[in-house]
C-alpha cells in the first residue's frame, strides 16, 4: 500500500444521476474552526474541517471507471447503497458520522479520521491501520477487527460502545492516548494521564463484555487480561489523587507522595500477584500449564523429602514411594494433617525445618487450587 499525495485523491460528486470527479481545489472546505476537542487525536486549530459529503460507493471495485482511486481526503463519508468490499484505500482527515452496515474494509488506512457519532453494524475491518483517529461516541455492533493496527487513538469511556464485536484488546488499549499538545492553562499533563488510566480501565471492561460470546477464545482471554491489569493499574493511580468530589472544580488534586505510596501498597501487591497468577495459567487459556507446574512441584518435593529424611534423619527404611505419597498429599492439601507438627507418621520428623517446609508446600498447594478451579470453571461456563 503506497502513500499518495493529497492532491491526487479522487473526489466524487453525484450530478444528474452521474458520478463525476470534483477537482481538489474546488472541493476544499472553508470551515476554519478548531476540529475536535483539545484532548482528541484529531484536534487541530488549522486543519480544514470536512464539509463536503462523499459516498463509499465510489470506492468499491464494482465501479470499473473508478478502479485505482486512492481514497478520500477531507470528506464527510456517507455509506452508499451498493457496498461489498473496499480494498487498499487511504482515508485522510475524514469524518465517519453516519450509519454503516454489512460491508468490508480490507487493508485500508485511516489517518486523522473522526469516527465520532458513527454507527457501525456488521462491518468487517481486515488488516486496516488506524492512526491519530478519534472513536468517541462511536457504536460498533457485530463488527470484526481482524489483524488491525492502531496508533494514537482517542476514545470516550462512557460513549464508545462495543457490542458483540471481535477486536484485539491489547492492540486497541495500547494505542489509546490523550492529546496533551493543546492543553488549556488550567489543565496539566499529570491530570490528563490520570483520566487516561481511568478511561482505559473502563474501555477494557467494555471490550471484555463484547467478547463474552466470541468464538475465538484467545480474543476473550486477551480481553480478560487487559481488563484485569488495566483495572488494577487504575486502583494504583487512583490513590495518588483526592477524589473529584473533594477537589476544587471537580478536578483531581495530587496527594503528598508519602500518603500516596502508602495507599498504593495493597493495590501494587495485588497487581504483582495477579501478574504471576496470570502467567501460571496463561490468563485462563491453559489448563495444562498449571497441571504441568503441579507435576514439576510434586517431583521436586518428592526428591527433597526423600533426601532429607533418609540422610538427615537416617531413616533408611523411608522409600521414594513414601516420599512421593507425602509430596502428593501435601500438594493437593488432601493429607497435610498426617505430616503436620505433632502428627504420628511412619517416620517421625515432626518439628525442625522440614515441618516448616511442609507448611510452605501446603500453602503453595492452596495457591494452586485457587488458580486451577477458576480456570476450569471459566472454560466450562464462559
Amino acid at each position: 500500500m503506497n502513500e499518495t499525495p493529497k492532491e491526487d485523491f479522487i473526489n466524487w460528486e453525484e450530478t444528474g444521476g452521474e458520478l463525476r470527479c470534483t477537482p481538489p481545489e474546488v472541493a476544499k472546505s472553508a470551515n476554519k474552526k478548531a476540529r475536535g476537542y483539545f484532548w482528541e487525536a484529531i484536534y487541530s486549530r488549522t486543519v480544514e474541517i470536512p464539509s463536503i459529503e462523499a459516498e463509499l460507493d465510489c470506492l468499491t471495485t464494482s465501479r470499473s471507471r473508478i478502479e485505482g482511486s486512492t481514497g478520500y481526503n477531507n470528506r464527510i463519508i456517507k455509506t452508499g447503497k451498493n457496498l461489498s468490499k473496499i480494498t487498499d484505500k487511504l482515508f485522510d482527515t475524514c469524518d465517519f458520522s453516519a450509519e454503516y452496515a454489512n460491508f468490508t474494509f480490507k487493508e485500508c488506512r485511516f489517518t486523522n479520521c473522526n469516527f465520532n457519532k458513527g454507527k457501525w453494524q456488521s462491518v468487517k475491518f481486515t488488516g486496516c491501520h488506524f492512526t491519530r483517529c478519534n472513536f468517541a461516541f462511536s457504536d460498533f455492533i457485530g463488527c470484526i477487527f481482524r489483524d488491525c493496527k492502531f496508533d494514537q487513538i482517542t476514545v470516550s469511556s462512557d460513549h464508545l460502545v462495543f457490542e458483540r464485536t471481535s477486536i484485539g484488546s491489547t492492540a486497541f488499549m495500547n494505542a489509546i492516548y490523550t492529546n496533551t499538545s493543546y492543553l488549556p492553562s488550567d489543565y496539566s499533563v499529570d491530570t490528563q494521564n490520570y483520566h487516561l488510566i481511568h478511561t482505559k480501565s473502563k474501555v477494557a471492561q467494555s471490550i471484555l463484555q463484547s467478547t463474552q460470546g466470541e468464538a475465538d477464545q484467545d480474543l476473550f482471554f486477551e480481553a480478560y487480561k487487559e481488563r484485569t491489569l488495566r483495572w488494577l493499574d487504575w486502583k494504583i493511580h487512583r490513590g495518588k489523587y483526592l477524589e473529584a468530589s473533594d477537589a476544587k472544580a471537580g478536578k483531581p488534586i495530587r496527594r503528598n507522595s508519602t500518603k500516596a505510596f502508602l495507599i498504593s501498597i495493597v493495590p501494587r501487591v495485588e497487581y504483582y500477584i495477579t501478574h504471576v497468577s496470570g502467567f501460571l495459567t496463561d490468563w485462563g487459556r491453559s489448563i495444562m500449564r498449571p497441571l504441568s507446574i503441579m507435576f514439576v512441584l510434586t517431583a521436586i518435593m518428592t526428591a527433597v523429602y526423600y533426601l532429607s529424611i533418609t540422610q538427615q534423619y537416617h531413616a533408611q527404611e523411608y522409600t521414594v514411594i513414601l516420599a512421593a505419597q507425602r509430596a502428593i498429599d501435601v500438594s493437593l492439601v488432601a493429607g497435610y494433617t498426617k505430616y503436620a507438627p505433632g502428627a504420628t507418621n511412619v517416620v517421625d520428623v515432626s518439628g525442625g525445618w522440614l515441618s516448616y517446609l511442609t507448611t510452605v508446600h501446603m500453602l503453595v498447594g492452596l495457591f494452586w487450587y485457587a488458580l486451577i478451579v477458576p480456570v476450569v470453571v471459566r472454560r466450562i461456563l464462559r
